[in-house]
């Protein structure tokens, strides 16, 4: 069964998609670039969110925003995970994660973003 919903978050609609997260890079590239991204499977398909080359406060805030979304407290806990996938539009990129059953979530590039609370 394929589960699906629109999930609005600050004002913003996104098409959400059942997956289950099947890895979480952390670390250097082929070119030595220090990247972090996740990927996802579905019902019959597979995808990464875009990978990004972050700074320190930015990775920080990623990597909190994950655990914090999932509700688990180690990065090795976060494979596995079901979550809903965020996109603009079904085909798309994976622009975020919602927890599936509680109130919680990442858009990526917020995460990148500076917060007055950090």
């Amino acid at each position: 069964m394929e589960r699906e919903a629109t999930i609005s978050v600050g004002g913003t609609s996104y098409e959400a998609e059942i997956a289950t997260i099947s890895g979480a890079h952390l670390g250097f590239e082929d070119r030595g670039i220090f990247t972090a991204y996740l990927t996802f499977e579905g019902a019959g398909w597979g995808q990464s969110e875009s990978g990004r080359s972050w700074d320190g406060e930015g990775l920080k805030r990623y990597i909190k925003g994950i655990l914090k979304t999932l509700g688990v407290d180690d990065w090795l806990e976060v494979t596995g995970k079901d979550v809903f996938v965020l996109r603009k539009s079904a085909l798309g990129p994976i622009l975020g994660i919602a927890h599936p059953i509680e109130d919680r979530y990442l858009i990526f590039s917020e995460a990148a973003e500076p917060k007055s609370s950090d």
